[in-house]
């Protein structure tokens, strides 16, 4: 069995989860409304732009019926995982024709954007029949806006990088933000020994560290505002790891167990089920999944003879994708019917984390510590592309954030403690962003406002530190 401690882990990627990116710019939205417009002068008929917005869950409100040249459609791009359509605000209409708000679901779901796009002629050149992708469930009017341009690459200047130390922090090598706080997952220290989990609160910066004896060399971990799921790499009742989780209100911590666990690392959440990717066990004892329904409890497993090292997980809400360390592979999962297709590249090179949009998966590639590159898949045609740099080096995680792929590389830089590369999710361009302060950047998580670094070293302790980054 492979034995994971600070210096002889695997470090095949950090933090997971599907979290949906921010957007910005509007050039090409206007663009698209300048086109309704023009077909609508020309008498030609407006057209379905198939697209989803850059990284983000599209859905039409039709509380209202659309009725009269008045009349608004609202689009919201889901900054993280999909809320239920009947919390969509509506944003007021404007006469240049579009408009944008940031609404936070009063449920606690995510903060949302809201387009507006407002009709200046007659409804029905506007209207065409499109899937809701997020209830899987027809649409009646609505305009399906195609994918936005991300702009230029933010300039990230040392002013907007700010460190947060604590002595709590042990080898941080997880990290995850709920908009509220940000979860830190330290594979070490505590008062167990074993690690704990450290939770800084966005709108003070205080930091509190939770313990426990189910907490045991800490992964990954997953918060949907109420709870965090922790993935434990060992310990549990069969000794092949658990799941932790958090009562955020109360800091009470259970521990979940099944016979599925093993070795359990990154975990991914639809909001309905917390997936894991065990590094052993299943039928093969080359790995499996573990899906654990939220409101339930159950565990169940799912597997298959692709899975070979399933390290990572993530999900766009459609499908559940996993990166096979060992097997230079990634398999798509259809949530609704269980059906696992495998897509093979000679780009992959130790796979070790994964990150989807819905149109595009991206894949880091580890390739031993000593180069690195990023794969990028497009989902409907499974083409399968080589984004490479000589700033991708030794490269863990990966999160979305403005339009660009944010990935940390654990060496190079021009310090030679590792930086930070941003992928044009358009144009596949890379921007490097360097600091000092960055030392072994491992996982990474953005929300609405921030992206957050977990360091492995660094820090005022030299044990770990995490960054915040605010473009």
């Amino acid at each position: 069995m492979r034995t994971l401690n600070r210096t002889q882990r695997s470090r095949l990627t950090p933090q997971t989860t599907d979290r949906a990116i921010a957007v910005r710019g509007f050039t090409l939205l206007e663009i698209v409304v300048a086109l309704v417009i023009l077909a609508i002068l020309t008498g030609l008929a407006v057209p379905t732009y198939n697209s989803l917005l850059t990284n983000a869950k599209v859905s039409v409100d039709t509380s209202t019926a659309i009725s009269s040249a008045s009349d608004a459609v609202t689009i919201a791009a889901y900054k993280h995982s999909p809320v239920s359509e009947a919390n969509i605000a509506t944003a007021a209409s404007e006469t240049h024709g579009v408009a944008v708000a940031e609404y936070s679901d009063p449920s606690g779901g995510p903060t949302q954007v809201i387009y507006t796009v407002s009709q200046t002629s007659p409804a029905e050149n506007v209207c065409v029949n499109i899937p809701d992708v997020v209830n899987a469930a027809p649409v009646s009017c609505g305009v399906y806006l195609a994918s936005e341009d991300s702009g230029p690459a933010p300039v990230v200047t040392g002013s907007m990088i700010s460190e947060i130390d604590s002595p709590s922090f042990y080898a941080p090598g997880g990290i995850y933000s709920d908009g509220t706080d940000v979860w830190v997952a330290n594979l070490e220290g505590g008062t167990y020994g074993n690690g704990s989990v450290s939770k800084i609160n966005i709108a003070t910066g205080a930091v509190t560290e939770i313990d426990s004896p189910t907490i045991n060399q800490p992964y990954d971990l997953y918060s949907n505002g109420t709870y965090v799921w922790v993935s434990n790499n060992v310990g549990g009742e069969y000794g092949n790891g658990s799941v932790s989780k958090i009562n955020i209100a109360t800091g009470a911590v259970t521990e979940i167990d099944s016979p599925s666990f093993n070795y359990p690392s990154e975990m991914t959440s639809d909001g309905t089920y917390v997936w894991v990717g065990n590094q052993f066990g299943g039928v093969n004892d080359t790995g499996s999944i573990s899906q654990i329904n939220i409101a339930t409890g159950a565990v169940t497993e799912i597997d298959s003879a692709t899975f070979n090292d399933p390290y990572a997980v993530a999900t766009d809400g459609v499908n559940l994708w996993v990166a096979n360390y060992l097997g230079d592979s990634i398999d798509e999962v259809n949530t609704s019917t269980d059906a696992i297709s495998e897509i093979t590249s000679p780009t992959f090179n130790d796979p070790g984390y994964i990150y989807s949009n819905g149109v595009n998966v991206w894949v880091t590639n580890f390739a031993g510590g000593l180069t690195g590159s990023v794969s990028e898949v497009n989902i409907a045609t499974r083409a399968v592309t080589a984004i490479t740099n000589p700033d991708i080096v030794g490269v863990y995680s990966a999160d979305a954030f403005d339009g660009y792929i944010w990935i940390t590389n654990s060496t190079g830089g021009t310090y030679g403690n590792g930086s930070l590369s941003l992928i044009n999710m358009t144009t596949g361009a890379v921007t490097d962003v360097n600091d000092p302060r960055i030392h072994s950047p491992w996982a990474i998580s953005a929300d609405s406002k921030n992206v957050w670094v977990a360091d492995e070293w660094g820090g005022e302790y030299m044990d770990g530190a995490v960054l915040k980054i605010t473009p």
